[in-house]
């Protein structure tokens, strides 16, 4: 039995909040843009960088983007 990532609710939520953050943003290609600039401040300034948490961000953000293209 395969998990669906667009099914439940907790998924549902964060897509949700990242909806109203694109909305308050004003375009995904914007959001893209603020995140890829916050990620790159944070990698140039640590060097003991927990890259785990922003592979899963970056995979809820794939989610999130392909939901609002289909």
């Amino acid at each position: 039995m395969e998990a669906d990532p667009l099914k439940g609710s907790r998924n549902q939520r964060k897509v949700d909040i990242l909806g109203m953050i694109v909305s308050i943003i004003g375009s995904k290609d914007q959001l893209v843009h603020e995140y890829r600039t916050m990620l790159a401040e944070k990698l140039l300034n640590k060097s003991d960088y927990d890259i785990d948490s922003e592979i899963r961000t970056l995979e809820l953000l794939k989610v999130f983007i392909q939901i609002k293209t289909h």
